[in-house]
């Protein structure tokens, strides 16, 4: 049977999910870990506010206490301006959380977290209006 506990951690903005997994043959259930974390930019920016690097800072300590391996960045943008510019945006905006989060894990000597990074550009806004604010995102997915 699996278990799914949902949890949020207010102060990082993050979710964390456990999943456990089934056991094989022999071998004890294995729980996983999963975060997601939002953070979301001014417009035409890729610069990270305050909270968005306390987020990070945050999904760095989750990534050590959990023993996280795996992070994927994806980057978005609201629908203003042009299609090609805003896909040049969303991999700009996730490449600045992933220059981040390569730095804090250095600092602490943290090896073996695979990241990888992607662009979205305009598509699968967030809210219903495609030039909000709140499209103008990266969401960072962690287990």
């Amino acid at each position: 049977m699996d278990l799914e506990v949902r949890s949020t951690i207010p102060q990082f903005g993050a979710r964390r999910r456990y999943l456990r997994v089934p056991s094989q043959a022999g071998h004890h259930p294995v729980t996983r870990h999963e975060v997601a974390i939002t953070l979301h930019f001014a417009d035409d920016s890729v610069a990270l506010s305050a909270l968005a690097r306390a987020q990070l800072t945050g999904l760095e300590r989750l990534i050590q206490v959990d023993r996280l391996t795996k992070v994927a960045i994806t980057g978005y943008a609201s629908s203003t301006g042009s299609v090609a510019g805003n896909e040049r945006l969303g991999i700009r905006r996730a490449v600045s959380a992933e220059q981040y989060i390569v730095a804090l894990l250095a600092r602490l000597h943290v090896k073996g977290v695979h990241l990888s990074v992607a662009g979205k550009g305009a598509s699968s806004f967030a809210v219903k209006n495609p030039k909000s604010g709140l499209n103008r995102r990266d969401v960072i997915q962690a287990s």
